[in-house]
């Protein structure tokens, strides 16, 4: 499972070259026990790791975001929180509850805040790739990037992005925008769904119908169907 975190700046641009400020926890909710990331194993203190820095995807083409990779395949089935962490300069704090079936995961809810009133606020966690027939929950006001894995060879296609309140509307709701800078591995289709803090205020709380199609001169294939669902922003 790969674990996404965008950071902004209190003007709103991305911060980039952060990753030695980022941290990661874990904790498992049917024990409250944390993860050790040196062995992969969760315990109730004597870690020799229990926290672990997220990496930086692409400061060029996807400024700001940073990952984390966690294999879940053997974690027993339940509730897990991550903590996210970044100390630098502004300071912001981001958590995600996922609750794992068969390693995998089954349900997750989101929530991102700095510690400065001013909305939105700017983190952003992203759980899971966005799949065929699967919801992925945003913010209003936030502006997270959502992977996706086509597992396609996109050479030589454009990818593109699009959100309707229902697939038989003819307006969207976000506008139809190419993606294809946003893409980090051509070969297996994997990249990345930028969202901007102006088309994620601009939806009303509710689900809407999101698709990405790749395109080849004439050809225009739907590549990915999902729900996207809009929560409202909340302050805590």
């Amino acid at each position: 499972m790969e674990l996404f975190w965008r950071l902004i700046a209190a003007a709103g641009d991305p911060i980039t070259g952060g990753a030695a400020s980022t941290g990661l926890k874990c904790r498992r909710v049917s024990d409250g026990k944390l993860l050790d990331w040196s062995d992969g194993t969760f315990k109730a203190s004597d870690w020799t790791t229990v926290s672990s820095a997220l990496l930086e995807t692409d400061a060029t083409n996807l400024p700001g975001l940073y990952v984390n990779t966690v294999s879940t395949a053997a974690w027993a089935d339940g509730w897990y929180q991550f903590y996210a962490e970044y100390t630098g300069s502004p300071k912001q704090y981001a958590v995600v509850e996922v609750n794992l079936k068969n390693g995998q995961e089954f349900e997750t809810y989101l929530s991102a805040a700095t510690p400065v009133s001013v909305l939105p606020f700017s983190g952003s966690v992203q759980a899971s790739y966005a799949q065929s027939g699967a919801t992925v929950e945003v913010i209003q006001g936030d502006s997270p990037a959502i992977p996706y894995d086509l597992a396609t060879d996109l050479t030589g296609y454009t990818v593109w992005f699009g959100a309707k309140k229902d697939l038989s509307d003819a307006a969207y709701s976000i506008a139809a925008k190419e993606i294809t800078s946003s893409v980090t591995d051509v070969l297996n289709g994997r990249g990345a769904i930028p969202l901007t803090t102006a088309e994620t205020t601009a939806l009303s709380p509710g689900t809407y119908a999101a698709e990405i199609e790749i395109r080849k001169g004439a050809d225009v294939l739907t590549a990915m169907r999902f729900t996207l669902r809009v929560k409202g922003q909340v302050i805590v």
